[in-house]
């Protein structure tokens, strides 16, 4: 109570203002130790029945891991502050909860409104609903699947239109999802929808792809056309379309090589720039040069490009030439080559 009376505290305010730094500074850390550091345990025991654990903004060690606890901190916000349920997602800011005192909540999921609203009304909201998304909130994969099939769940999207929801469509519909599959998903959506929705069996024709002559999946007649030269071309080798992916933290993208090659004990990745030049995508070459960075600074692969004007150079002359030179072995009589 002397401490009260110094800090000019009043009683009904303890729970909000008499944080543990105080009480340190007031020598009570040896009184603390027997409460496991926890200053609402030490005042509720100092104070029984006069305070009730959700008057304290500093809870216990895993109470948020209780979404019993998580789903009425927050359902007693939205009541007190009389928001409109439509209204919960711009109501729910990060800013908000830590003014509420709620910073322990925002620890336990990641200092992300949307995982916590997801926790409390799963299913309930959509991504697109909040102000804004998170940093680190579309690394997580779990973020990604969800946000698609809540966006499809509430638009009524089935399994027949889900590969028309290309770049067209989200660029009129939805911009904000474009950024992110670029990053994530090299621009694939067609890889973020299968991804999301597991349980369908998607054909190739369905996306517009081509199968190579070992099945493995093409994005265009171009690469299909590479692809099944280098299956013919490379000798005892494995070929693999799109099979591992790379982070650039640098940059916040990750990139997936159209073709990793392995051969003999070395690695090679194989990237065809097939729209370089183009004035389809003005980020495009920007792109593709900080690809070309990064694959350069990986020690254990040899990176060969092929831009367009090699692809359409007669009977793939000039890719023979880039693969032998970078010390890859070819079946270079085939007919295939010439």
């Amino acid at each position: 109570m002397d401490m009260l009376r110094q800090e000019k505290i009043r009683f009904e305010d303890v729970p909000k203002k008499v944080t543990q730094q105080m009480l340190l500074q007031y020598r009570f850390s040896a009184a603390l130790k027997h409460h496991r550091g926890s200053p609402s345990a030490f005042i509720q025991y100092l104070f029984p029945n006069q305070f009730s654990l959700d008057d304290f903004h500093t809870k216990p060690n895993g109470y948020w891991k209780d979404i019993k606890n998580v789903r009425q901190a927050i359902i007693d916000l939205i009541e007190r502050e009389g928001v409109a349920e439509q209204d919960v997602p711009r109501f729910m800011t990060k800013q908000r909860l830590m003014a509420e005192g709620l910073t322990g909540l925002l620890h336990e999921y990641h200092g992300s409104p949307i995982e916590i609203i997801e926790a409390v009304f799963p299913g309930k909201y959509d991504v697109t609903e909040f102000q804004r998304v998170p940093n680190q909130h579309w690394h997580s994969p779990q973020n990604r699947v969800q946000a698609l099939r809540t966006f499809c769940a509430k638009r009524g999207i089935g399994r027949e239109e889900l590969p028309r929801l290309n770049r067209a469509y989200f660029r009129k519909h939805f911009p904000r999802f474009i950024s992110m599959v670029d990053r994530h998903y090299d621009s694939k959506f067609y890889r973020w929808i299968m991804e999301s929705f597991p349980e369908y069996t998607f054909q190739p024709e369905e996306f517009n792809l081509l199968v190579g002559i070992d099945g493995q999946l093409c994005d265009s007649k171009e690469e299909l056309e590479i692809h099944n030269f280098l299956i013919r071309a490379v000798v005892d080798g494995k070929v693999e379309r799109e099979g591992c992916r790379f982070v650039n933290h640098e940059y916040d993208e990750v990139y997936i090589p159209d073709w990793v090659i392995e051969q003999n004990g070395r690695k090679w990745i194989v990237e065809y720039f097939g729209l370089y030049g183009s004035t389809r995508y003005k980020w495009y070459a920007e792109k593709a040069g900080r690809k070309m960075q990064f694959y350069h600074s990986l020690a254990d692969y040899t990176l060969i490009v092929i831009m367009p004007d090699d692809f359409r150079e007669r009977g793939f002359r000039k890719i023979v030439s880039l693969l032998i030179s970078n010390g890859m072995q070819l079946h270079v009589h085939c007919s295939y080559c010439y």
